[in-house]
C-alpha cells in the first residue's frame, strides 16, 4: 500500500500550490467548485492627453526597477492617434514609443527625456518615433509593437540591459506600401536611450502588430518568446464569420537572437473552441516561476449589425467605424480578456474561457476593439483594503474615440484567479482532498477567505492513517499560518499525505508548506 502512495504522491516541496485547476485535487472526494474570479476595477490614474499620445495608448509594459532613489516603476507604450471617427480628423501621422514612471505604482509621471523632436521641442517622454533608426538602418517610420524586458544574467552586457523586441514599418523603395522587416530587438543600459541590436532570426509566422513578449528561464537557461499568429479555424465559419483566427505561438532561444524551433501554436486541449486570441501577457507567476500565467485579449469581430449595436454606449462613432453597410470590421469588433497557465511551458496551457476583464458598464468610450488590453508584467501593490498586497495590471479606456486615452487600473487578490468554492451549510460541510503529496517543511499556510458564520477544518493525514487537525479556521487574509491541535506539521515531512479542508461559506485560493526560519 505505502508504494502504490509513494508512486501517486505529487512532489510539492516548499513551493506555492495554487488551486487553479485539478491538478493537486482528488475530484471523486471534493465537493467544492472550481470557480473563476474576475479582475476588479480600481480607478482612472491618468489621461494621455499630450498632443503627441492620442487615443490609442496601448500595448503597455510595466518593469518593477530601482534607482539611487528607491523603488521606480517603468512603463512603455505606443502613442497613436486613430483620427476623430465623427469629424473624420486625423491627428499627428505615425506612432511614438512614451515612457512614464511612478515610485508607487499609482501616480503616474512624463519625465522630459529629450530624447525626441515633437514640433520643434524635446521636451516630451517620447523614446522613438518615425525619426528612430529601425531594421537595416531605415527610418522606423511606423512603430507596431514594444515590449519590454529586462535580462536578468549577471553576464549580460551593460548596454543590453534591458531588450525591447518591437516591429517598424517601413515604406518601400516606391513609398507605396508598408514594408514589414520582421521584428527585432532595440537595446538599453539605462531602459530610456535605446538603440537597435539585431534581427531576431527564426520567428516565422509572426505577425508584429501585437505585444510579441520573451523572457529568461534561469531553470532552463534559455528565452522563451510568446507572439502572435493566425490560422484558419479548424471549425469552419463561426459566428463572427470568418475562418481567420488570431492565435498565439511559442518558441525559445539560447541568446534571444536565433529562435530554434518554427513557432508553434498553443495547446488548449482537444476540446477548446477555437477562437481568436490577441496579445499574450504570458509570464512566470512570481509566487512560483514554475506556472506560466497569460492574460490575452479575446477578440470577437460579430457577422452582422444587429439591434444589440444599436443600444449599445457610443453608437454613433460605432456606425462611422463601421462605414456604409456596417461593413468594416472596426464598427463590430470588440475585445476582452481571459485567463491562461501552464504547469508544462511550452505551448500547453489550461485556457479560462470566461473573461477575466469585461469591457465593464457602458459609456461612450469603452466596448470596443482595443477594451480590455492588459500591460504586461503582473505589478504586486498594496492591497487597497487590509494589510495583505494585491495584483495590478493597467488598461486603457477610449480607443477609437477620437479623444485623450486615460489609464485605468485593475486589481486581483493574490493567487486569486481561481479558488474552490463552498456554500455556506454548516451540517454538512463541503470538501476540498487533495491527492496524495510530498512536502517538506514544519508550518502549513493557505490563502483563504470566509464569511463571519463561514470557516474551514484543515486534516493531514499520513498514509498509515495518522492525522492531525485544525481548529476552525476563519478571516480572510494570503498567509495564515494554521496550528495543528494534536501534532506537528514536520512529523508528515517527506512522507505521502493528503489534505482536507471542510468549508462552509469559503474560498481556498492555495496554500504552501515551509520551515521555520
Amino acid at each position: 500500500m505505502f508504494s502504490l502512495i509513494l508512486i501517486a504522491a505529487i512532489q510539492i516541496t516548499d513551493k506555492l500550490q495554487v488551486l487553479w485547476d485539478d491538478y493537486l485535487v482528488d475530484l471523486p472526494k471534493t465537493t467544492a467548485v472550481l470557480t473563476p474570479h474576475q479582475a476588479e476595477y480600481a480607478g482612472t490614474l491618468m489621461k494621455f492627453d499630450k498632443k503627441w499620445e492620442g487615443d490609442n495608448c496601448n500595448y503597455k509594459t510595466v518593469i518593477e526597477d530601482e534607482d539611487e532613489n528607491g523603488k521606480l516603476y517603468r512603463m512603455y507604450y505606443l502613442a497613436w492617434y486613430s483620427g476623430n471617427p465623427v469629424r473624420g480628423e486625423r491627428y499627428v501621422p505615425g506612432r511614438r514609443v512614451c515612457y512614464i514612471e511612478s515610485r508607487d505604482g499609482i501616480h503616474w509621471t512624463r519625465p522630459n527625456l529629450g530624447i525626441c523632436t515633437f514640433e520643434g521641442s524635446r521636451e516630451n517622454n517620447i523614446i522613438a518615433d518615425y525619426d528612430t533608426i529601425g531594421v537595416d538602418g531605415k527610418r522606423a517610420e511606423l512603430w507596431d509593437c514594444f515590449v519590454v524586458a529586462k535580462d536578468p544574467r549577471p553576464e549580460c552586457p551593460a548596454g543590453e540591459r534591458y531588450k525591447a523586441t518591437g516591429l517598424t514599418l517601413q515604406r518601400d523603395n516606391e513609398n507605396k506600401r508598408w514594408r514589414n522587416p520582421g521584428l527585432a530587438c532595440w537595446v538599453s543600459g539605462d531602459g530610456i536611450h535605446f538603440t537597435f541590436g539585431w534581427r531576431h532570426e527564426g520567428l516565422k509566422g509572426i505577425a508584429g502588430d501585437s505585444m510579441n513578449t520573451t523572457f529568461w528561464d534561469p531553470k532552463r537557461k534559455i528565452w522563451h518568446f510568446y507572439g502572435r499568429g493566425g490560422h484558419r479555424s479548424t471549425e469552419g465559419m463561426d459566428r463572427e464569420g470568418t475562418d481567420g483566427v488570431r492565435d498565439v505561438r511559442y518558441s525559445w532561444s539560447k541568446d534571444c537572437r536565433k529562435w530554434e524551433i518554427v513557432p508553434r501554436v498553443l495547446d488548449f486541449g482537444p476540446d477548446a473552441e477555437d477562437y481568436g486570441l490577441y496579445t499574450n501577457q504570458i509570464e512566470p507567476y512570481f509566487r512560483n516561476p514554475d506556472i506560466l500565467i497569460g492574460l490575452p485579449s479575446r477578440y470577437v469581430e460579430r457577422l452582422t449589425w444587429n439591434d444589440s449595436f444599436e443600444r449599445l454606449c457610443g453608437v454613433e462613432p460605432r456606425r462611422k467605424r463601421g462605414g456604409k453597410d456596417h461593413t468594416v470590421r472596426l464598427g463590430r469588433a470588440m475585445t476582452d480578456c481571459i485567463f491562461i497557465f501552464s504547469r508544462e511551458g511550452g505551448t500547453k496551457f489550461t485556457r479560462c474561457d470566461e473573461a477575466f476583464m469585461r469591457p465593464g458598464p457602458e459609456f461612450d468610450r469603452n466596448w470596443v476593439y482595443g477594451s480590455c488590453y492588459p500591460s504586461y508584467h503582473v505589478v504586486l501593490l498594496p492591497g487597497r483594503r487590509g494589510d495583505d498586497p494585491e495584483l495590478n495590471w493597467y488598461t486603457e479606456v477610449g480607443h477609437f474615440s477620437g479623444s485623450a486615452a486615460a489609464l485605468e487600473r485593475y486589481c486581483l487578490r493574490v493567487d486569486g484567479f481561481f479558488s474552490y468554492r463552498a456554500k455556506y451549510n454548516r451540517l454538512h460541510p463541503y470538501t476540498l482532498v487533495t491527492k496524495p503529496l510530498v512536502f517538506d517543511g514544519d508550518t502549513f499556510t493557505m490563502n483563504f477567505s470566509t464569511s463571519v458564520r463561514g470557516g474551514v477544518y484543515v486534516t493531514i493525514r499520513g498514509e498509515d492513517g495518522r492525522a492531525i487537525h485544525s481548529c476552525e479556521q476563519f478571516g480572510d487574509t494570503i498567509k495564515r499560518v494554521v496550528d495543528f491541535k494534536d501534532g506537528k506539521v514536520a512529523d508528515f515531512a517527506g512522507k505521502p499525505v493528503t489534505i482536507r479542508f471542510d468549508m462552509s461559506d469559503a474560498d481556498i485560493y492555495s496554500f504552501c508548506f515551509s520551515k521555520t526560519k
